[in-house]
């Protein structure tokens, strides 16, 4: 059984690693690329030390291909910027499809007690519902996008947030998880931005649809 380790560290090398920086990087060449592709690489094998033997090659393979996969994904999106969007979900799928393709491969090589399981499946939820900030302020709140560069430092502690929560583990840590959209709304307050009711209802939504992602993760993952 492979799908929950890898799983958990593909989000984590997606979303809590991949800072903005090096998405910015990504889109400029290879060096970002092969930067994210190597940081998904280190993670995958870090979380499954006791089988490396078993695993070094697939997960080499699954690397590289991760790496390429994205920079289709880079190219397609700026041919056509209008389906960036989807795109991006396309690319996700992607990734996940590549998960169980490693794991048909060599998951019954690879043997995981079920406490091991249930710890990453926690992982895999809290950082899913600890993305409410992103999606929220980034896709919703157009007219904030401008302010984005200047909150680069709470993103870092965002970040930070983000990785407690999942070091904490159990299902105490849901509850905290959209406390990350806190910053933002601080410092919109004092930069003196006033939220719309829509506004609010929309981030609202947003940190219930992650928090509703997160456990959907976790109870998904019992059943594989």
């Amino acid at each position: 059984m492979l799908v929950p380790q890898l799983i958990f560290a593909h989000l984590l090398a997606d979303f809590i690693f991949q800072t903005k920086r090096i998405v910015e990087m990504k889109t400029k060449g290879w060096y970002g690329l092969f930067l994210h592709g190597g940081t998904f690489y280190i993670t995958a094998l870090y979380v499954l030390p006791s089988h490396l033997k078993t695993v070094f090659i697939p997960i080499t393979l699954l690397s590289i291909e991760h790496t390429f996969q994205d920079w289709v994904k880079i190219k397609l999106s700026r041919l056509t910027p209008r389906f960036g969007v989807f795109w991006y979900f396309l690319d996700q799928l992607c990734h996940f499809l590549g998960i169980f393709i490693l794991n048909a491969w060599v998951g019954d090589k690879v043997t995981s007690n079920n406490t091991e399981i249930l710890l990453f499946m926690i992982g895999s939820s809290v950082i899913v519902l600890t993305r409410a900030w992103e999606i929220t302020v980034m896709s919703n709140w157009a007219r904030l996008r401008q302010h984005v560069q200047q909150w680069n430092r709470w993103a870092d502690v965002e970040r930070l947030a983000a990785l407690a929560l999942v070091s904490l583990g159990g299902l105490i840590a849901v509850p905290f998880g959209a406390t990350c959209v806190i910053p933002r709304f601080v410092m919109a307050r004092r930069q003196g931005i006033k939220f719309q009711k829509l506004e609010y209802l929309e981030v609202g939504g947003g940190i219930i649809c992650s928090i509703i992602l997160g456990l959907g993760i976790w109870n998904l993952l019992q059943y594989i």
